[in-house]
């Protein structure tokens, strides 16, 4: 029998003998592992000093003995979370950083830090214990790589985007213009200014409505007659430009537009990035970019955004993590980022959010667990989690959201059973986890949502009987329960209730519980015994595309 070393890996039927204890380190055929009378499926964690030993299983079902004694295997350094892209503006003071908080170290060493530019011309990176410092030298673009390296040399890295951008200058150009005549404050003066800049940046081709329309922002006719401008004497309040055939990207100008409630450019092509400036608009209320072709990562600046109470992105390209910092819009009512590309985990700062309404985050390829943290949304009626990479359990705190009216998590790789209290749930119409792997009966509580118009649970690993209790549902339109594994009878109540059963190419059926020989109700097997219900007539569905409320 091997001693037990560092670095050392062993498989089922393998063991190794403990240097100084002479005990053995058996790992079973079960992938399970034995020291000292303990036995654990994971982990193996004894002794101190000299007869320390400590292993871990691996994702391919061996054992890494990790310590022996005093002697322990260094483990590299870890990113944490993600370093989100920087814009900074030629001319102000460095930007600065600390590292710290974006690695960790398993074996809690004390990590040393290094930063370098893809393009010194355009920013210089330095680093002074933990804190990063960002000096602009050029308009431009370039990366950043930060390291973090430990005492045994061991590193790891995290690289982000900088964007250097030219300062702002007014231009003057709406000065004792028929825009702003004078008298004019400096603010409506500077904003005017701003939107007609905008103007040849957005490309405008003309209204898809009013086709003979041009974008008419101009310094020769009143702000107050321009298109989708609304403004006071203090500056412009709001830009409403929609389905307007506008091209090119969002100006960074708009930044400046410190009076700027609210901001919808929705319905048009606009490309490139959603400009980091947008950060600075602390008066809006709506940000409203949907159905455009943009990409890049959302701005981290997105979070000081505190008077936000609605932010639409959906139907984009936009890639990358949801940055953390929006947990920090505690105004929020309304969040849509569905329909994107975004990846990573759901942040677990989006539970700050305690006004939110609606979250849809369906259709990007999110990955993770579903964060325990959206129990604390009490207020949300709308959560769209589908379409995604999601694993794990349904996590329990979900029990809280009891004005939940819809809730889609389907066709995800979510496991365990369905929950039984989403029967306590009273107030949801539509209930969709179908096309995850979900195991074990269908919860006899669900009979008690009688709100409920729209019920998916297809395309599982569901077991037993149908309740027959779900005849109670007596709002329901639909009823989706194929490609399963269930067993026994259809409930006469269902059939009954329902009235129209789809008929589906089948190798096998299910009998009605009382029913005679012939009367059979629609399934197959396959995978599984598969059931569809409808009700009869089938009338209208709330399962929209998008969630309740998208349309604007």
């Amino acid at each position: 029998m091997p001693t037990c070393t560092v670095g050392l890996v062993l498989r089922p039927g393998e063991s190794c003998r403990h240097p100084s204890t002479g005990a053995p380190l058996t790992i079973n055929d079960d992938g399970s592992a034995s020291y000292l009378l303990v036995r654990s499926s994971s982990r193996i964690g004894l002794g101190s000093g000299a007869d320390s030993l400590i292993a871990v299983r691996q994702e391919d079902g061996s054992w890494l003995v990790e310590q022996v004694g005093e002697d322990s295997l260094n483990r590299a350094p870890q990113p944490v979370g993600e370093i989100g892209e920087q814009t900074l503006t030629l001319g102000s003071e460095p930007a600065t950083r600390d590292l710290a908080p974006s690695f960790s170290d398993p074996d809690g060493d004390a990590l040393t830090y290094r930063a370098a530019s893809s393009d010194t011309a355009v920013v210089q990176a330095s680093v002074s214990g933990s804190v990063l410092t960002l000096t602009q030298v050029a308009v431009g673009t370039a990366t950043v790589t930060n390291t973090a390296t430990d005492p045994g040399g061991l590193s790891t890295t995290q690289i982000f985007g900088v964007t250097v951008e030219a300062a702002f200058v007014e231009s003057g150009i709406c000065r004792n213009s028929v825009a702003t005549p004078s008298g004019s404050s400096e603010e409506l003066v500077r904003d005017c200014g701003i939107l007609v800049e905008a103007r040849a940046t957005l490309r405008g081709t003309g209204f898809r409505h009013f086709s003979t329309n041009t974008l008419n922002w101009s310094k020769d006719r009143p702000i107050r007659a321009w298109y989708g401008v609304e403004a006071t004497p203090d500056g412009v309040i709001e830009i409403d430009v929609w389905n307007a055939n506008l091209h090119g990207t969002i100006p960074r100008t708009l930044g400046n537009l410190t009076n700027l409630e609210v901001l919808t450019l929705k319905f048009n092509s606009l490309t490139g990035r959603i400009p980091h400036s947008l950060g600075n608009l602390a008066n809006l209320r709506v940000l409203n970019l949907r159905d455009n072709d943009l990409t890049g990562r959302i701005p981290d600046s997105l979070g000081n955004l505190r008077n936000l109470e609605e932010l639409k992105l959906f139907d984009n390209d936009l890639t990358g993590r949801i940055p953390d910092s929006l947990g920090n819009l505690r105004n929020l009512l309304e969040m849509y980022l569905w329909d994107n590309d975004l990846s990573g985990v759901i942040p677990d700062s989006l539970g700050n959010l305690r006004n939110l309404v609606e979250l849809a985050l369906g259709q990007n390829n999110l990955t993770g667990r579903i964060p325990h943290s959206l129990g604390n949304l009490t207020n949300l009626q709308h959560l769209g989690l589908y379409l995604n990479g999601l694993s794990g359990a349904i996590p329990d705190s979900l029990r809280n959201l009891r004005n939940l009216q819809e809730l889609r998590l389907y066709n995800n790789n979510l496991t365990g059973s369905i929950p039984r209290w989403l029967g306590n749930l009273a107030n949801l119409r539509e209930l969709n986890l179908s096309r995850n792997g979900l195991t074990g009966a269908i919860p006899v509580e669900l009979a008690q949502l009688t709100s409920l118009r729209l019920l998916y649970l297809q395309s599982n690993q569901l077991t037993g009987s149908i309740p027959a209790e779900l005849g109670n549902l007596t709002s329901i339109f639909h009823l989706w329960l194929n490609s399963n594994q269930l067993s026994g009878c259809v409930p006469t109540v269902l059939a009954e209730f329902l009235g129209n059963v789809q008929r589906q190419r089948n190798d096998v059926r299910l009998e009605l519980c009382s029913a005679s020989s012939g009367e059979s109700v629609a399934m197959s097997a396959g995978a599984g015994i598969r059931l569809g219900l409808y009700a009869r007539p089938p009338g209208p569905t709330i399962g929209r595309q998008p969630l309740a409320g998208s349309s604007s």
